[in-house]
Formats: structure tokens, sequence, C-alpha cells
């Protein structure tokens, strides 16, 4: 859209002057169609470590977005018809519900490698969005305490996640050996090594979150709700938040590179 312009006559003048509107959408357009072809391009591309690259992030955001629909759409139908008990006890049980889920989705595809993969991944991450969604309900409840409480909980709730994935890894150990009786080494093997992946993503997802809340706690002065922007930040705790953002991807990127080395040379 546009707005025509007048020449000295009042008469309509063929010179388009694009609105502010026009202007976002001709931009947003073009964004889009440059971000198809670039991923056209990235998994045609004739190397292959690059394709592989390529395909890797395009499975790794689809099946973010599908666990959050997933997961969304599981936890409004358990809370919106069970309405016998608090939202916040529905919350803390989703949380023990898709870790169930993420096991026996794993010991059901044993066999199948690519929908061991794609629904693992899936699980997982969806242990890590309930552990999420648990620890809202717990906060929302705890909100007129002490905030010292609350970051007390959030260790407390790390600690539950890890005691939860030890027990299910020891249970893990015991039906790997029955498995190896009558399965493949290479398949129990993937299955082990999916299921690890799984609560390894669940639990970054988890404690990276915890870890930003107690950051932002430690700038802010108070703790802010797990969702959403609240506003009334001042230009120095902007700066602040700016620098831990940095400061987080720079040691992302030395540890990753730093784990990798070392890995290569055990």
């Amino acid at each position: 859209q546009g707005s025509r312009c007048f020449d000295s006559h009042g008469e309509h003048s063929h010179k388009y002057v694009p609105t502010e509107g026009g202007v976002v959408c001709g931009l947003f357009l073009v964004g889009a169609v440059a971000f198809v072809m670039a991923i056209y391009y990235a998994v045609n591309w004739w190397q292959k470590k690059p394709r592989l690259f390529a395909w890797k992030m395009i499975s790794a955001t689809i099946s973010i977005f599908l666990s959050v629909i997933t997961f969304n759409a599981v936890q409004f139908m358990i809370v919106d018809n069970l309405t016998f008990m608090p939202e916040e006890f529905w919350q803390v049980l989703c949380f023990f519900l898709f870790y169930f889920l993420c096991q026996i989705v794993c010991r059901t595809f044993i066999s199948d490698p690519l929908l061991l993969i794609a629904l693992g991944t899936c699980c997982g991450h969806m242990f890590g969005f309930s552990a999420i969604s648990a620890f809202e309900g717990i906060q929302h409840q705890l909100n007129k305490e002490d905030e010292f409480v609350i970051i007390g909980v959030c260790f407390g709730f790390v600690f539950v996640m890890g005691v939860v994935v030890t027990v299910g890894t020891l249970m893990r150990k015991k039906v790997e050996e029955r498995l190896l009786k009558t399965m493949s080494q290479h398949d129990v093997h993937l299955w082990m090594e999916q299921c690890v992946e799984a609560e390894d993503d669940s639990i970054g997802l988890a404690v990276g979150l915890f870890m930003s809340q107690i950051v932002r706690y430690l700038i802010l002065g108070k703790l802010p709700p797990l969702t959403g922007y609240p506003p009334g930040k001042s230009e120095r705790e902007i700066q602040q938040l700016l620098m831990c953002v940095v400061g987080s991807a720079c040691l992302l990127l030395v540890s990753t590179y730093t784990t990798k080395k070392v890995m290569h040379t055990v």
C-alpha cells in the first residue's frame, strides 16, 4: 500500500510514496524468500559436511517447534479437563509423565533407528519443557515467599531431575542386559545413546533456564517470571543482561571446542 501525491495544482502525481506498513511487509517478504533460498542452497551444497550441518539445524528447529506445540496441547488438555486438583499439581505430574513417556517411546521404537531418533528427540524436549512448567507452578505458589527460598527450590528441583535421570539410567542398565540376549549390539547401543541424548537435552533446557533466572535475579534484584518480559529495566540493567548473553555465547563456543579437542585426544 502507498499514498498518492498531489502536485502544486492539486492534481494527482504518478510518484509513489510507500507507507511504513508497506515497507515492513516488503522487507519481510524479501527476507523470507532469501531465507528459503539460503536453505535450498545449504541442503544442496556440493560438499558433504555443510549439507550435514544444514539438515541437522533444520531437524533441530523442527523438533523444538513440534515439541512445544505437542507439549502445550497435552498439558492444556490435562489441566483443562482435570479441574479437581490445582493446576500446579498437574504441572508437576506432567514432569514425571513425560519422562516415562520418553523412556517408553525409545524402548518401543528400538528397532527403527529413524523413528527412534526423531521421536526420542521430541520426547526429550517435551521432558525439558515439562520440567520448566513444573518449576513455574512451584514459583507461582511461592511467589509471596522469600526469593532466596525460590532459588533454593530451583536447586532442589535440579537435584530431583538428577535423581530421576539416575534411577532411569540404572533401570536401563538392567534392561540392556536382557536386550543383548535377543537383539543386536548395534540396536541396543543406539537405543542407549538416544536415551542419554534425550535426557541431556532436557536437562540442558531446564538447567539453562534456572541459571538464567539466577543471573537475572542478581542483576535485577528480584526474581523475574518464567514467561514474558517484565518492563521497567534501567539502561544499566539492560547492558548487564546483554553482557551476560555475549559472555554465555563465548563460554558455549569455548566449552564446545575444548570438549571436542579432549574427546579426540582421548
